[in-house]
């Protein structure tokens, strides 16, 4: 089995909640999915007969809508997962805000050079949520950090459905292809939740007309900020360690 995903899978911990002993697995990061993809799984001597696509939001329309000639699989870089989120860090500037993501965020608005970095126009920027101090264990629980590509919430592709990427992959031999679509963090704090209705029937019919399986995530993840405080960190835009266990127990489900 071939784990293609980003820094969402790049630490492997919703792999061993999914898969655990039970498959063989093996996870590279994207890089780029193109019309030579037999040819890269050749040279690195892969023959996956399923391949699990784990893709964030954001990046959905880019990952199976562009067309390209040379393929990239990249090795999983590890996200920013963290240690416990009970115990969330400490810093000077605690006396205004109790985590150390605002000394981040600081630090990205105040150095507009790093805010607009190559590759990351955005930075991250701070918002309130509604009920936040239900929602994160951080002192100053009324705010979250947010990536900045996220502050005018991009679309799925709504008018789109037939990915020429998951055809690449079926002239490779794979016989099961899996997508997974990871909400984005603002999808799931600060957006209604009538738009992940939406985004779910949107994957779902996605699945439909490419004849792949999807572990649709968007209700799911709405409703889990609510049973699981910390669901994403709250000084990062990534799931906590409790967040990966439950994306992990999902996809899990799906292979029962």
């Amino acid at each position: 089995m071939l784990v293609i995903g980003d820094s969402f899978s790049g630490i492997g911990h919703w792999q061993e909640v999914a898969l655990g002993q039970r498959e063989k697995y093996v996870t590279y990061g994207f890089g780029r999915l193109c019309s030579d993809f037999a040819d890269i799984l050749r040279k690195k001597r892969l023959a996956p007969r399923v391949v699990i696509i784990e893709a964030v939001e954001r990046y959905f329309d880019e990952r199976f809508f562009s067309s390209c000639d040379h393929s990239r699989l990249e090795d999983a870089a590890p996200n920013a997962l963290t240690a416990d989120p009970e115990t969330p860090d400490r810093s000077i500037f605690s006396g205004v805000f109790g985590a150390k993501y605002v000394a981040g965020s600081l630090f990205y608005f105040l150095r507009r050079g790093e805010q607009h970095r190559s590759g990351h126009s955005g930075g991250v920027f701070v918002a309130r949520v509604a009920d936040g101090c239900s929602l994160f264990s951080n002192r100053d629980c009324e705010h979250g950090l947010f990536l900045g590509d996220d502050r005018n919430p991009p679309v799925l592709p709504l008018d789109k459905f037939k990915s020429p990427v998951l055809s690449y992959l079926r002239k490779a031999g794979v016989e099961r292809i899996v997508i997974v679509p990871i909400p984005n963090k603002t999808t799931v704090y600060l957006r209604p939740e009538s738009e992940a209705r939406l985004k779910d029937a949107y994957i779902t019919e996605f699945g439909i007309q490419n004849n792949v399986e999807v572990v649709t995530l968007h209700q799911r993840f709405v409703a889990d900020r609510h049973r699981a405080k910390d669901f994403y960190l709250p000084n990062d835009t990534h799931l906590s360690p409790r967040g990966m266990q439950m994306l992990g127990g999902y996809i899990g489900e799906h292979f029962k």
